[in-house]
């Protein structure tokens, strides 16, 4: 008898472990695509904004670049963003910043997989090195039904940068990991849908 109630809760456990995998596995969030097509911009917000140690490098405006997509028909974790960014300032003076390829991920972290260069008017120029910036958070999303598209709310705290230059030092700083960026985009999808699949 006594083994036989073993066996019982052996099984009711394997019952419950398997039922809780099989949540977890159906749970797990996604970006959900009709076609395999380039990631379109339909609108931004109006400044995107890169908080640094020296102060805040802010653009009025963005494109994004091919191949701009790596959204598979169908579903997957992950879509690549390449992010050409326009009218940008580094503390108050003009400054260019080269694109940036972000590969985000339908959990809401974001990774950096190449380095970013800031440079401005002034001779300062800031590094956002990829090796230091994987898996950031926050990236929220919400899916656009009048457009088909995806709105990417981000917030990402802990981005590593160091600088160097500019006038009076301004921009000389050591590796830090205090930098946040705040920025909206809604993005299309060419010849299809994407939304989010939480």
């Amino acid at each position: 008898m006594r083994i036989l109630k073993r066996l019982g809760l052996v099984f009711l456990a394997v019952c419950a472990f398997s039922a809780l995998a099989v949540s977890s596995a159906s749970a797990s969030p996604k970006f959900l695509s009709t076609v395999a097509g380039a990631l379109l911009l339909a609108s931004a917000g109006n400044f995107q904004k890169f908080h640094t140690k020296p102060g805040f490098v802010e653009c009025e405006k963005l494109k994004l670049l091919p191949p701009g997509d790596t959204a598979p028909a169908l579903e997957s974790l992950l879509i690549l963003v390449v992010v050409d960014y326009q009218k940008c300032t580094a503390f108050g003076t003009p400054a260019l910043v080269t694109p940036v390829r972000y590969i985000i991920d339908a959990n809401g972290l974001v990774t950096l997989e190449a380095d970013i260069q800031i440079t401005g008017a002034t001779a300062c120029h800031i590094t956002v090195p990829a090796a230091k910036n994987q898996s950031l958070t926050t990236v929220n999303f919400d899916n656009n039904t009048a457009n088909n598209g995806i709105l990417l709310l981000a917030t990402v705290k802990h981005i590593t940068s160091s600088g160097t230059g500019g006038p009076g030092g301004i921009c000389e700083y050591k590796e830090e990991s205090e930098g946040e960026y705040f920025g909206t985009v809604h993005v299309t999808l060419h010849g299809g849908t994407i939304k989010w699949d939480p």
